[in-house]
């Protein structure tokens, strides 16, 4: 029988004649489902309305507003004065406007910008951009390897909860039929109580299983958001295929993820910036225009200012200092970056053929003989050719590999999922 798409499930049989172990396979995927079940890739667009993935757009907003401010050239200046204001002998009579003798001018004054200061900044200011864009993508694809752990521990936990369930009910019904034996002097106090003792553990451990599956609940649901407001839900069974994954290169992969896109970005900004700060030893000189009416002398006077900053050119060396200091920063940690981020998705890949390995082992050798020696010790107990021992023992063994074997599905279920998000756009 293939056992290829999901762990087993104990269900025991317990007949008048003795006892009788008999093993199902249940597939997830074919599993009755209700029509409200939430499936994977639903799941997948609520990561995108996280408040974490929400904050990461605003902040990429508010860096194409910043690419706006940069690319904005000094405002001009209007002034308007008054100036010749006779203190001792008064202003006489008349207007103020006409009459009076006072110079009043308007001047209007502007920077005139050089160096190419304006297309630096703006420069600087568009990767900055890019940056965060990139930094937007990657707190999705982060989001969503959350959601996607905690999709399949809510899975795995509700798995958990109905094989433990079943080997509580098995234990429960081999306990009653153990103390009718008793009864019968068939059975030793001993062994009575022993089975009860089993009975009891198995008990302990659905409960607690319960309560491990309503926090995984709890947890997925705090990875969907506020805005997840299903009052009643339920996961759709989606175990992935256990299948091999060909050989990639992982570096090229990783240079084209959001984190070091935004990386690459941030050096183009602080190289941009480098530029405009030895720009900034570029003299910027403003001009001015005035018209004045002085009454008593002209009714319209033309005035032309030019002003230029003197400074020495290493005037500002600081801001070269510190711009080239914070270039050689970013560059650092593009590479750190890059060399982590190589590491991580080789660790992903080696975890998902690692999970694919032990998984294929699990069910196709380990689980089929698990189930097949705990059914010749139930039959062998029934028979009187085995001490109770040994049947608790093949019991445990089973137990032990059913849910050591939905460890390594769960796993693999992440690691083939989470590696799909992160390097593809969709599921396969």
């Amino acid at each position: 029988m293939s056992i290829r798409r999901k762990l087993q499930l104990l269900k025991l049989r317990v007949s008048l004649s003795g006892l009788c172990l008999a093993w199902a396979l249940v597939p997830s995927i074919a599993s009755a489902q209700t029509t409200s079940a939430l499936s994977l890739r639903e799941a997948i667009e609520w990561a995108g309305r996280h408040e974490r993935v929400i904050a990461a757009r605003q902040s990429a907003e508010a860096a194409k507003a910043e690419t706006a401010i940069a690319d904005r050239a000094p405002a001009p200046l209007l002034t308007g004065s008054t100036a010749s204001i006779d203190l001792d002998r008064g202003v006489g009579a008349g207007s103020w406007l006409t009459g009076k003798p006072i110079d009043k001018g308007l001047s209007v004054d502007w920077i005139w910008e050089r160096g190419s200061k304006r297309a630096l900044r703006t420069a600087s200011a568009k990767h900055q951009a890019e940056a965060f864009e990139a930094d937007y993508v990657d707190s999705i694809k982060q989001q969503q390897a959350i959601v996607i752990d905690a999709f399949y521990e809510v899975l795995s936990a509700k798995e958990r909860a109905s094989v433990l369930t079943v080997l509580a009910q098995s234990a429960e019904q081999l306990a009653k039929l153990a103390s009718q034996r008793f009864q019968l002097g068939d059975l030793s106090a001993q062994d009575l109580a022993r089975l009860d003792i089993e009975a009891d553990r198995a008990r302990g451990e659905l409960a607690q299983s319960q309560w491990l599956m309503e926090r995984a609940r709890q947890f997925f649901r705090l990875a969907l958001g506020p805005q997840f407001a299903r009052s009643q839900w339920e996961l759709a069974d989606e175990w992935p295929l256990a299948t091999p994954l060909e050989a990639l290169d992982v570096e090229s992969i990783a240079m084209n993820t959001p984190q070091l896109k935004a990386a690459r970005a941030r050096i183009q900004s602080a190289q941009a910036q480098i530029e405009l700060a030895k720009s900034l030893s570029i003299q910027d000189p403003s001009f001015g225009l005035s018209l004045n009416h002085f009454p008593g002398t002209s009714n319209a006077l033309l005035g032309l200012k030019v002003t230029v900053p003197l400074y020495a050119s290493d005037y500002f060396k600081g801001e070269t200092q510190r711009a080239l200091a914070l270039a050689q920063v970013t560059e650092a940690q593009y590479q750190e970056l890059l060399r982590r981020t190589i590491l991580e998705l080789q660790n992903l890949y080696q975890s998902r053929a690692n999970a694919y390995m032990r998984l294929v082992q699990f069910e196709r050798a380990i689980l089929p003989k698990s189930l097949k020696v705990a059914l010749q010790a139930e039959q062998a107990f029934a028979q009187g050719g085995q001490t109770l021992t040994d049947l608790l023992e093949a019991r445990r063994t089973l137990r032990t590999v059913q849910l050591e074997a939905l460890q390594w599905r769960t796993d693999f279920a992440k690691a083939d999922r989470t590696w799909w998000y992160k390097v593809n756009e969709r599921l396969p």
